[in-house]
């Protein structure tokens, strides 16, 4: 929340393997805002993490909310891991989220899920990169499954855009037309 100044952190609550860093001002340009990084001190996710990230913007605040590195999905040879973030963007706040790359290693099971409730005159840039895993180790499209949803909706519940997809390798070619089907990208020649 805005409060006489820059954006600054009101309420904090985290435990591990979460840690999220005190806010930073990076920019000169821009002086109020806030930049937070969301951290895992562990290795990485693991199986039968569930990890859950809900982050609110009060009116008329800026945020760039990253994290400190690439997400590694560890195998989960009994199991799975998740992440739920749920991001709420106020009238007239502005949030930059960015996270670092998810990296699914061979054997992963990973689920993700991402909310986001955006008010009229709120700003909002967002991105998400899953890399095909550690192709320098072999690992091209090894991991087992990965699903992804995203929702986000008016502050009234009304849906804006929605996207949800599941890619498990194992069980059909994720090699085609697009950018994964690019000879010299995986460890395939190719369609």
């Amino acid at each position: 929340a805005r409060r006489s100044g820059p954006t600054c952190l009101v309420r904090r609550q985290t435990r591990p393997p979460l840690v999220v860093q005190r806010a930073l001002y990076l920019d000169e340009a821009l002086p109020d805002m806030a930049f937070v990084y969301l951290c895992n001190p562990t290795a990485g996710v693991l199986q039968g993490d569930n990890l859950q990230v809900r982050v609110r913007l009060c009116p008329g605040a800026r945020c760039h909310l990253t994290t400190q590195a690439a997400t590694k999905v560890y195998a989960t040879p009994q199991g799975s891991a998740c992440q739920e973030t749920c991001l709420h963007v106020s009238e007239g706040a502005w949030l930059e989220y960015l996270p670092d790359p998810v990296i699914p290693f061979s054997g992963s099971r990973f689920s993700q899920k991402t909310s986001i409730t955006i008010s009229p005159g709120a700003t909002l840039i967002y991105g998400e990169i899953i890399t095909q895993g550690r192709a320098a180790l072999g690992e091209s499209l090894a991991y087992t499954r990965l699903d992804s949803h995203l929702t986000v909706r008016r502050p009234d519940g009304l849906p804006i855009y929605h996207e949800s997809f599941s890619l498990a390798p194992g069980s059909r070619s994720l090699i085609g037309r697009g950018i994964l089907g690019i000879a010299g990208l995986t460890s395939s020649t190719g369609p």
